[in-house]
């Protein structure tokens, strides 16, 4: 009797054949689809997926509920290098936004991960795939991944809270300096940006966005434009540029909040019947923080502050290669002195 020679890669699931990205990275939209469906969900990992996923939905619900919701509003995945840390808080930002991943199908992140759920041996499988359908159902989430020493500003680079704002107006489509983008977004409201943007294009024959890195070459031209955009006189323009540009540069983790929560307050009936979240995803936190006490001591400054302000609605995924208490213990201080990071 003849028998079949079987090869490996014929009895298991996965397609070996597929290229595997040695590191993977957060805010790297080009891989995700691939990323969601090479995940290994092990029994230990879902069992913590789950504690994030509770935790996420209980307080979903509570605000639902016409509540408050929670005010612990972050976790810290901390693993040696190529632990596959980084993959983690990828697929977990990428599962609350629910984005489509793969264009051809329109398939969305929970929908290829709960392929990974269909395994009778997992656990935890039932209870994940209740949260994410919770999730999909009452839930809008914005995911911000980032890997915070690639975002340092030299002429600021001790902020946490000015990283985590410029990545935030990046993802919105305005400047990555403070003062513009707020001056953008505010013109945005007033509805006056796109006249300001077709102003900008007749006056100088070029597009607003191809200048923008370089705006401060380009002051006259702007001024110009926004002139004629408000129908002020390129003086009272001018002015209005001097004023932001000393006004409006500085943040605050409370101003940091407070300006996210503006953003999803105007979110609010748009996306009903879900409630809109922010997720900051951030990678290599505890590389940045360093022997800073400093930047510890902010990064507190911010949770508090999103948990006063946001009560469940910003939440902040970071990744380290060392545990929270770690990280702290190298600065001099103690985790016990950190109240919510505690």
């Amino acid at each position: 009797m003849m028998t079949e020679n079987l090869k490996i890669r014929d009895v298991i699931a996965r397609d070996l054949g597929k290229k595997i990205e040695p590191v993977v990275k957060v805010y790297d939209r080009a891989h995700l689809a691939e990323d969601i469906h090479q995940f290994v969900l092990t029994d230990s990992l879902a069992r913590e997926l789950r504690k994030f996923l509770d935790s996420f939905t209980e307080s979903l619900r509570l605000r639902i509920r016409g509540g408050k919701g929670g005010d612990g509003m972050a976790v810290w995945l901390w693993g040696f290098f190529g632990s596959g840390k980084s993959h983690v808080a990828k697929v977990l930002g990428h599962l609350l936004e629910n984005d489509v991943v793969e264009t051809e199908s329109n398939r969305r992140a929970i929908d290829i991960f709960n392929i990974h759920l269909d395994d009778p041996t997992l656990s935890s499988a039932t209870d994940l795939k209740a949260s994410l359908a919770e999730i999909r159902n009452h839930a809008w989430c914005k995911t911000i991944p980032f890997e915070i020493k690639s975002k340092l500003n030299q002429s600021n680079p001790e902020s946490v809270t000015e990283i985590c704002l410029r990545s935030f107006y990046e993802s919105l489509g305005f400047s990555s300096t403070v003062w513009l983008a707020r001056l953008e977004k505010k013109l945005q409201t007033e509805e006056v940006y796109d006249n300001f943007l077709s102003s900008y294009r007749e006056k100088n024959r070029r597009e607003w966005f191809a200048d923008r890195p370089e705006h401060a070459f380009y002051l006259d031209e702007m001024v110009l434009a926004l002139a004629t955009a408000l129908g002020r006189s390129p003086e009272s323009a001018r002015d209005m540029v001097t004023a932001y540009q000393r006004d409006h540069a500085r943040v605050s983790p409370e101003n940091f909040a407070q300006e996210i929560m503006d953003y999803l307050n105007t979110l609010s009936s748009q996306v009903k019947p879900g409630e809109p979240h922010i997720i900051f995803v951030i990678d290599e936190m505890g590389q940045f923080i360093g022997e800073s006490g400093d930047r510890i001591h902010e990064l507190q400054a911010i949770i508090e502050q999103a948990g006063v302000q946001g009560r469940g609605r910003i939440w902040f995924i970071c990744t380290s290669q060392e545990a929270l208490d770690q990280v702290v213990d190298r600065t001099g201080l103690k985790l016990s002195a950190l109240g919510k990071l505690d």
